[in-house]
């Protein structure tokens, strides 16, 4: 029990670094992944894939909307590899709609596809911890779509959690919506059936050796290690000698997602 706990410790360490890497850079790059949606004179469409951010162009209709990824090592702007998520093509609107790009993940490595977790709340979508990284756009007219290829979001594997270890084939959805709606997106997947505040997706794939296991491995010692986490983190809130109402609905809040999000291992 001794070294489970000491373990969970250093998880926790590990985790609040990560977090506070992840939460710098994101702030350093936020005007980075901003898409200028305003019109261009003309569109190059074999222009090659570029971090600038290009303007928005009316001569859209030959393409498609896509999605492509690249890879960037680990350096001193964030010392953590990542992926960085790209667009381009038409997006179809006949009115003129706030825009946000919705990225998520989902392990097609087997044949049933499976969610894949987050371990940052930035990362998370709002009522599970699966993946979800949404960019605002601001407003897209009609005719109008994305010239050259444009960063819309960022993936970084060490804040993942893959169903299981290993090799895994990760599908990467992009998903234009209408902001002012909320879309239905729960765990990666949509209804499958129309929604109205999801306008246009595309995807593409990436495989990724994971080398921590995943959420569907060493289910007991899971346990064993949510529980032990959560009595520190009530140990801690109480250090006061109090647990204050915000201190545990924040631990509250955090159960339930974890609950909600993977009832088969409770």
């Amino acid at each position: 029990m001794t070294g489970l706990f000491l373990f969970v410790l250093t998880l926790t360490a590990v985790f609040l670094g990560i977090l506070f890497l992840v939460a710098q850079w994101e702030k350093s790059t936020k005007r980075k992944r901003g898409i200028e949606l305003v019109e261009a004179q003309s569109d190059d469409s074999n222009s090659r894939p570029s971090p600038s951010q290009p303007p928005v162009t009316r001569d859209m209709e030959p393409e498609q909307f896509s999605v492509s990824l690249e890879f960037e090592p680990a350096d001193q702007e964030a010392p953590f590899d990542r992926y960085l998520v790209r667009c381009r093509g038409p997006i179809p609107v006949l009115r003129p709609r706030p825009l946000a790009m919705v990225v998520s993940l989902v392990d097609e490595t087997e044949k049933q596809p499976k969610p894949v977790m987050s371990t940052v709340g930035d990362f998370q979508e709002p009522e599970t911890v699966a993946f979800r990284h949404t960019t605002e756009c601001g407003k897209i007219l009609p005719c109008m779509g994305i010239g050259e290829w444009t960063n819309v979001g960022v993936i970084i594997p060490e804040i993942l959690v893959p169903p299981k270890m290993g090799k895994r084939q990760m599908a990467v959805i992009v998903r234009a919506i209408n902001s002012s709606l909320a879309p239905q997106i729960t765990l990666g997947f949509d209804s499958g059936k129309f929604d109205p505040a999801i306008i246009t997706s595309a995807r593409t794939v990436f495989e990724y050796d994971f080398k921590q296991k995943g959420y569907e491995d060493s289910a007991e010692d899971r346990q064993r290690g949510a529980a032990l986490i959560v009595r520190l983190a009530v140990a801690m809130a109480m250090a006061d000698g109090a647990l204050h109402e915000s201190e545990g609905m924040r631990i509250s809040s955090w159960i339930r997602k974890l609950l909600e999000t993977v009832p088969e291992h409770r």
